[in-house]
């Protein structure tokens, strides 16, 4: 295993479920960025490589929703992933950088959200607690973007 990889490996078994998200949704932004760099760079393809990694994420993100503890913030969570898969497809195909900046913003507002709800739960944990109730997601987090009413 390369030294990186070592390092990544310690780090992510430290994260809590909520701290891991949190990562997740902050390495998604990376992604999109690079994606956004490759547009304009004409690279199609590690554009399109980076699409469909990014579309990977999306379903990861979908897979691991509870929907029995989340409820409808996980119900919520499920529609902003399925219309950024949407965004991503659309821009690969219409070669639209303009769907990505729509996903970043969407993910900008999710990590901001998650990272008011880790604080939050910092807060308010007793001793011995553990983290991961979503009742703390801010709802604000989770407004629909235009076009998003197809998947609720």
């Amino acid at each position: 295993m390369i030294e990186g990889e070592v390092y990544l490996k310690n780090n992510l078994e430290g994260m809590t479920n909520d701290e891991l998200i949190l990562f997740i949704y902050q390495e998604t932004l990376k992604l999109l960025n690079q994606t956004l760099y490759y547009f304009e760079k004409n690279d199609i393809e590690q554009r399109v490589n980076t699409i469909n990694k990014l579309i990977e994420i999306m379903n990861t993100l979908i897979s691991i929703l509870n929907f029995d503890k989340g409820g409808d913030i996980a119900v919520r969570l499920r529609a902003l992933y399925l219309y950024s898969i949407k965004k991503l497809t659309n821009a690969n195909f219409d070669k639209d950088p303009q769907s990505i900046t729509e996903v970043i913003r969407i993910f900008k507002e999710l990590y901001s959200g998650w990272a008011q709800k880790i604080e939050s739960d910092k807060k308010n944990m007793m001793p011995g607690a553990k983290m991961g109730n979503l009742s703390s997601f801010p709802e604000q987090s989770l407004n629909r973007p235009q076009g998003l009413e197809i998947y609720g």
